[in-house]
Order: C-alpha cells, then sequence, then structure tokens
C-alpha cells in the first residue's frame, strides 16, 4: 500500500491481484501465456483495470510444485475507491 497525491488529495493506493492462470509445462510458458493475457486484457474486467489501474498493470509467474506448470498472476495498483468498486464487481471472477 501507498500513499499519492492526486488532484492535490491523498489517495490509498492498493496493489490486488485481479487475474491469475496457469499454464502446463511447456518449454517457454511467457508465449503460451500471452493468449490468455490478451483474452482477459480485452474483457470487460481487464478494460476497466487497464483504464483504471493507477500505472500500466505487471503480470508475474511462479512455478506451479504440485503441477509443474506456472502460475500467472496480473497485478494492478488501484486507488481504494477503484479496488471498492472491483471487489464488488469482480472478485471471485478472477
Amino acid at each position: 500500500m501507498e500513499w499519492k497525491i492526486i488532484n492535490g488529495e491523498p489517495v490509498k493506493i492498493i496493489p490486488v491481484t485481479v487475474h491469475s492462470f496457469i499454464i502446463e509445462d511447456v518449454a517457454d510458458p511467457e508465449i503460451y501465456a500471452a493468449n490468455p493475457l490478451w483474452e482477459w486484457q480485452t474483457s470487460s474486467m481487464g478494460k476497466w483495470v487497464m483504464k483504471n489501474a493507477v500505472a500500466t498493470p505487471e503480470w508475474h509467474r511462479v512455478q506451479e510444485p504440485m503441477s509443474y506448470g506456472h502460475k500467472f498472476y496480473i497485478i494492478a495498483r488501484l486507488k481504494e475507491q477503484d479496488l471498492t468498486f472491483w471487489t464488488l464487481k469482480w472478485k471471485d471472477a478472477k
């Protein structure tokens, strides 16, 4: 969590995982992740997050030890009021 001054007002900025997905064990997981990343970005949630995030959302990859696959996380930094909106509308859709 961090604070920023936006339009002269202090605003709380909170990082949140807005989407995640798993790619099977493949030689180049980033290439296989391109399509799910694009599909998320062009979905209604993705468009909203891309428009309302304080900075461009980032994706991160971690090894999935149980399946030997790769789990990708999309993390966005949202203002507190935008996080409330996102939580009410899409939290269970991740």
